[in-house]
Parts: structure tokens; C-alpha cells; sequence
């Protein structure tokens, strides 16, 4: 099989996580609600789902099946995240990454690239998996009060947090308060950056030196 040929599928499943996360980012801001969190969770989500395309990238870059494999496991993980079933359509580019991870692998295989390409593919998964988790689910408990603005905008304002037995105030035309405990934390989106950043250095690095030639 030629070279291009086989690159086509994990180059398509590289395509298809990343215009699926521009899909899931775009869906989730028409229903966004008004939770004050730390980062848009629309973006939050964009970003979550784009880190496997981006390693996926870097992986059919460099030629290693492990990391691509471990993208693919890591997108899959992804796919069950959302109760609605929404993001099941990550099945799709799951199964062509990990297809693909096996058109990377070319000539004879080694006990030792065989351990590299598994410490990869576990390495990258987990950096990945848990990425996405503290992005998402490190959350925050938080309260605010809203107004509506006479020329229909809406300003927030935080709120402490009721102590004890609470008293919701009578809410007025164009006005509210509210609670809520999961809200997107800072520490949950910075840890996940770093995560997701250790993932996309990893595969981005060039472990095999280039030999200068001898003169």
C-alpha cells in the first residue's frame, strides 16, 4: 500500500475529531446556560475534544502508532462522556484513529519498540482521559444574582452563598438569582491545560536524534 493510501484513515479520523468538536462546541452554546463559570463551557468543550486530533496530528507527523492509538483510546473515552448521547458521534473518529494506528506501524518490530509504542499509547490515553476530566468535572459551587438591562442585555453579579435555611428572593421582571455546583472551576480548566499541554509535548517530541553524517 502506498504511503498516502495508508494515512488516509487516521488522516480522516484526525479530520473527523476535529470538525465533530467544532459541532459539540457550536451545539453547546445554543443551550448554554447563564452559569457564571471560569471559561465558556462551549469552548471548554471545544477544547477537551480537539487535544486527540492534535495528537493525532503529531503522532501521524512523527510516525507512532503507539501515541495514535493512545488518541484514539482517549476519544473513545470521550464519546460516553455526555448522559444525552450527544458526543457518541466520537465513536467515529475513535474507530478510525485506532484503525489507523495500525497502518503507522511498517518493517520489523522490536520487544523494546513494542514496550515504547505501549508506554505511548497508555501514557498519552491517560494524559489525555484525565485532561478532559479535570476540565470538566473539577467544578465549583457558586452563586449570582442577574438583571436584565433595559436594551435586553444581561448583567451578573456574584453572590454569596447561603448559609443555613435559604430565602430565594421574589423574582422580579427581568431579575433572578441562582446556584449552582458545577460550575466550570479555574483549577479544573488549569490543570486540564497542563494536561492536555504534556500530551500534545510528548507526541510533539522528537525522541530519535538525526544522525550528522561523518565527514
Amino acid at each position: 500500500m502506498a504511503g498516502a493510501d495508508r494515512l488516509f484513515v487516521p488522516r480522516l479520523g484526525v479530520l473527523a475529531q476535529l470538525v465533530f468538536a467544532v459541532l459539540l462546541g457550536g451545539l453547546s452554546s445554543l443551550v448554554a446556560t447563564q452559569d457564571p463559570d471560569f471559561v465558556s463551557r462551549p469552548l471548554v468543550l471545544f477544547g477537551v475534544y480537539t487535544l486527540p486530533a492534535v495528537v493525532g496530528y503529531l503522532a501521524i507527523r512523527h510516525r507512532r502508532p503507539g501515541t495514535l492509538l493512545g488518541a484514539g483510546l482517549a476519544s473513545a473515552l470521550g464519546s460516553f462522556l455526555a448522559f444525552s448521547g450527544v458526543t457518541l458521534i466520537f465513536l467515529v473518529p475513535a474507530l478510525l484513529l485506532l484503525v489507523g494506528a495500525g497502518a503507522l506501524r511498517g518493517g520489523r518490530s522490536t520487544w523494546r519498540s513494542i514496550a515504547f509504542g505501549v508506554g505511548q499509547t497508555i501514557l498519552v490515553a491517560v494524559l489525555l482521559a484525565a485532561a478532559g476530566l479535570s476540565a470538566l468535572l473539577v467544578t465549583d459551587e457558586r452563586c449570582w444574582t442577574w438583571h436584565t438591562t433595559p436594551n435586553g442585555d444581561v448583567t451578573m453579579e456574584p453572590a454569596p452563598i447561603p448559609t443555613g435555611e435559604m430565602t430565594v428572593p421574589i423574582d422580579t421582571a427581568g431579575s433572578g438569582f441562582g446556584c449552582s455546583n458545577g460550575v466550570i472551576s479555574a483549577r479544573g480548566v488549569v490543570l486540564g491545560f497542563g494536561l492536555g499541554l504534556g500530551a500534545v509535548a510528548f507526541a510533539g517530541y522528537p525522541f530519535v536524534r538525526r544522525r550528522t553524517p561523518v565527514r
